[in-house]
């Protein structure tokens, strides 16, 4: 296993109150930080340091060492090392205890993490906003956590809580399937968004709470549509045992190109409309596939006692109302006659445009 504590650094810098990581480069016989390549700090990292290595090394860093380094309070700031997207790797000292959001967020060459046992909060994406410490990694294929740490865990280079009850983050870079370890009950707020290389989920027969279906993760018995894996190519049935989406399920599925609801989906997740607005229950229908770039088509059985589809896009009963209209739809598109409202999140900004002229 790759062990990034054995990083061997090409240059190495010490910083003091009085002397920036542009000095200490400097006096190392450097004037061109674009020249470096591997780089060990020792002291402490401000702001003004950390703006500079954004500004002048982002593109032409490669391997960070910050073994010896430290930061105001012992936090890795939020956006710290922000769009330095030639590293690809990092290694932390022992002394951090917070990654701040979107620290790290656009390093899509970091392909590995080792995060150290002194790190008891990592900012995840919270309920309103999309902020990870790691987001937009998209190469980073395995989170890893010393056996020492709190709060955290990591299994097969996913991030977990320390009982392994609940999966924090699967690095955006995974590939392939991942099976669900029979010790989760609870998926945390979205683990796998961005997962664009996952293709299927698996589940062993005796979890207690989580079930799969020709890679599609389901609850136990298989009433509520838990994940739809984000790198699934292709149209999908949903399966007429189901009642519910989970409000993330289809988070991000940018392969998912049609979609087939059947009469049996009778909620669509609860949005965030919603948890901010109990009486506003107009968004989850709209919000359920606003991330599904590729979907050309909602078709929902004939029999839905709430839904109707015509030509691909999803209405209310009496079609009345236009829903949702697929993302990934290219082109105009005539609006019927007996529509007199548009859901105001029904996707696509062509739509709108296309409105604009029909009437």
């Amino acid at each position: 296993n790759f062990n990034l504590n054995e990083m061997i650094s090409n240059t190495i810098v010490t910083l003091t109150s009085k002397l920036s990581i542009k000095q200490a480069l400097k006096n190392v016989g450097i004037n061109d930080p674009a020249t470096v390549t591997s780089l060990a700090i020792t002291g402490k990292l401000t702001d003004k340091d950390m703006k500079y290595i954004r500004e002048n090394m982002a593109e032409t860093l490669q391997v960070l060492n910050l073994v010896n380094a430290s930061f105001p309070k012992n936090i890795i700031p939020d956006r710290a090392f922000e769009n330095c997207t030639g590293l690809t790797s990092v290694c932390f000292p022992d002394t951090i205890v917070e990654i701040g959001y979107d620290a790290f967020s656009g390093c899509a060459g970091l392909t590995v993490i080792e995060i150290p046992a002194s790190v008891v909060e990592i900012d995840v994406l919270d309920i309103f906003f999309d902020f990870w410490a790691f987001k937009g990694c998209n190469n980073l294929a395995s989170i890893s956590v010393h056996p020492d740490n709190p709060v955290f865990a990591s299994e097969e280079g996913v991030l977990l809580n320390k009982e392994k009850t609940e999966i924090i983050k699967c690095p955006n870079g995974w590939q392939g399937s991942y099976r669900i370890p029979d010790s989760v009950t609870d998926l945390g707020r979205i683990p796998f968004s961005y997962c664009t290389r996952l293709t299927s989920f698996i589940v062993s027969q005796n979890h207690p709470d989580f079930s799969s279906d020709e890679g599609v993760l389901f609850n136990k018995d298989k009433t509520e549509l838990v994940r739809y894996p984000n790198g699934r190519q292709g149209g999908y049935i949903i399966p007429d045992s189901v009642e519910r989406f989970d409000l993330h399920a289809f988070t991000g599925c940018t392969g998912l190109t049609s979609i087939f609801i059947p009469a049996s989906v009778l909620d669509f997740g609860t949005s965030m409309a919603d948890l901010l607005d109990p009486d506003n229950a107009l968004t989850k229908e709209e919000r359920a596939f606003d991330n599904c770039t590729g979907l050309i088509s909602i078709t929902v059985s004939s029999n839905h006692p709430l839904y109707a589809s015509e030509n691909g896009v999803l209405f209310n009963k009496d079609k009345t109302e236009l829903i949702a209209y697929p993302k990934g739809r290219q082109g105009e598109y005539a609006i019927p006659e007996s529509v007199v409202k548009i859901r105001k999140y029904a996707n696509n900004k062509s739509l709108i445009y296309d409105l604009s002229k029909n009437n």
